[in-house]
């Protein structure tokens, strides 16, 4: 990342950053379509791209006005998930389709984030690739199983230890939420939340919904994929 704004939190990328991001969103979306089918075979997974703005009802009561981009009746969508609720909605009621399904997006968030970029990857803009994995309540199996398989894949890509902890924050729509944490030279970094939400606005036929939702910040992994990979090669030169 590379500072040229005057605002810590828009730095530019190089193109050695996007091939890296490109390849992990690619990895991620193939093994998390992977687990989930080897869990259950019926899951029918689905990329999309909703538009960058999100209609003012749409954005989750968690934001505020002190955390969002907003106009007078759009915002800067803070996070995927609503959009991905409002595209499974649209599969669910128009065509012959039913959960298990998930809907999964990589694309730009905007967030008025403190000026964190250097110790915590924290960006205004910056990129998620979000699963929003809809199921009936009713489903025995416990899919923040797979929060482990997630750490041990991710510990391989990013070539540096990882590790499952409790979330420090509980949102409110969310029954548990587990993070994955990577070890970078400084301190343990974010690099995935996995979340059993309760707050699917819809329902298939008269049975509720629940969602298990993996969340990657994009950014962060590739900061510390690109980290490791830098620190090899100095290694390797003083050889």
């Amino acid at each position: 990342m590379i500072k040229i704004y005057e605002d810590n939190g828009l730095p530019f990328v190089d193109a050695y950053w996007l091939r890296e991001r490109d390849y992990i969103q690619g990895s991620i979306g193939a093994e998390v379509a992977r687990l989930l089918k080897d869990a259950n075979p019926s899951w029918l997974v689905e990329q999309i791209e909703a538009p960058t703005m999100i209609p003012n009802h749409l954005v989750s009561a968690e934001y505020g006005e002190e955390d969002v981009f907003r106009t007078q009746d759009f915002t800067m969508k803070p996070e995927t998930t609503n959009s991905s609720y409002e595209y499974a909605n649209y599969l669910i009621e128009h065509q012959t389709i039913r959960p298990p399904l998930c809907v999964w997006q990589a694309s730009k968030s905007y967030r008025r984030e403190n000026d964190q970029v250097s110790t915590n990857v924290r960006l205004k803009e910056f990129y998620q690739q979000e699963f929003q994995c809809i199921y009936t309540s009713e489903t025995k199996k416990d899919y923040h199983e797979l929060v482990q398989p997630l750490a041990i894949y991710l510990s391989w890509l990013l070539g540096v230890e990882t590790r499952v902890v409790p979330s420090d924050r509980l949102p409110r729509y969310s029954e548990k939420t587990l993070d994955i944490e990577a070890k970078t030279t400084h301190k343990w970094l974010e690099v995935c939340s996995i979340s059993k939400r309760t707050d699917v606005p819809f329902k298939w036929g008269n049975k509720a919904l629940l969602n298990t939702e993996f969340a990657f910040g994009l950014d962060r992994l590739t900061y510390v994929r690109m980290s490791k990979i830098r620190q090899e090669i100095q290694t390797k030169g003083r050889k």
